[in-house]
């Protein structure tokens, strides 16, 4: 009984450690991701005309982009640097991870969306 239980902490433990290092690599993709979509954009004709003579810019507000871009960056140092004894509830950190990938992958879609 012992052992089991032991096993199943163990697991556990090992399943938060993979959470922080997907946590860690979100965070770690989340300027490239932003530059690489504005790179994407800034060679495109539309970005030129906005540049050159203000037709054809963007409908998103910025407030939303930079929205995204601080709870990716939120989401992700919280599920990085939470002590794994303060989680209130084991899937906490998952969630942490959920929201900063969301996040994220909203924040590219709203800079693509420019194209």
């Amino acid at each position: 009984m012992n052992e089991t239980a032991l096993s199943l902490h163990d697991q556990h433990i090992e399943r938060d450690r993979a959470l922080r290092h997907r946590a860690v690599l979100v965070l770690a993709l989340l300027f490239p991701t932003v530059i690489a979509c504005l790179l994407f954009v800034g060679v495109s004709e539309r970005a030129s005309r906005c540049v050159t003579y203000g037709e054809e810019c963007s409908s998103v507000p910025g407030t939303w982009m930079y929205t995204c871009f601080f709870v990716s960056l939120a989401a992700g140092v919280v599920a990085v640097i939470w002590p794994r004894a303060w989680l209130s509830c084991r899937t906490a950190r998952a969630w942490a991870v959920g929201v900063q990938v969301a996040a994220q992958a909203v924040l590219a879609l709203l800079i693509l969306s420019f194209a």
